[in-house]
């Protein structure tokens, strides 16, 4: 899961570790690229800090306590089971994290923002796609302040709605990602 967050090669120039490295003036050594490697997690660790940091400014609501903007976004190799993954992109794993890519309107919620980070253009908060989604939250009666995405993907409810000509089911996703009016019924199977 953790592969989601990584930068893609195109940026790896931007990883503190390398930085100086990929200067082409430079005659690098071997013991430097050793050396480079060596810090490759912490260098990664705090290149999607920042990035998950920049994101969660733009929201506009409480975004974290001290104590969830002083965690780091540990990388951590598969065999390490001393800790979860649960909470490693903060409130961006909130469902109420909602984005949009305003050259590709691409909207992007909770987690997925962090794709993101591989796209060229920034993101902006989607105002009404927040909206939306509380909406469906509060139809489910589910806590915006704790409702991740992948809580509502296990839901996998759908919704109608009222004010359509047609009745048509949406998922929650497709509800949001149109900002649809919070006119919406939960649909009963």
């Amino acid at each position: 899961m953790q592969r989601l967050y990584l930068p893609s090669l195109s940026q790896v120039g931007e990883l503190s570790c390398f930085r100086e490295l990929l200067n082409p003036d430079r005659d690098v050594q071997p013991v430097e690229w050793e050396h480079a490697a060596a810090q490759l997690p912490e260098c990664l660790s705090e290149w999607m800090s920042e990035h998950r940091d920049r994101y969660t400014r733009l929201l506009p609501f409480q975004v974290a306590s001290a104590q969830d903007k002083d965690k780091a976004m540990e990388i951590r190799l598969l065999s390490d089971s001393s800790r979860r993954l649960g909470d490693f992109a903060g409130k961006l794993d909130l469902a109420t994290s909602v984005f949009r890519h305003p050259d590709t309107n691409t909207t992007l919620i909770g987690r997925d923002v962090c794709h993101a980070w591989k796209m060229k253009g920034e993101l902006e908060f989607f105002g009404r796609g927040a909206e939306a989604t509380n909406a469906l939250l509060r139809l489910l009666q589910l806590d915006p302040e704790t409702t991740t995405t992948s809580m509502l993907e296990q839901l996998d409810r759908r919704f109608i709605c009222a004010s359509c000509p047609e009745w048509r089911l949406y998922s929650w996703r497709s509800s949001v990602s149109q900002a649809f009016p919070p006119n919406f019924r939960l649909c009963e199977r």
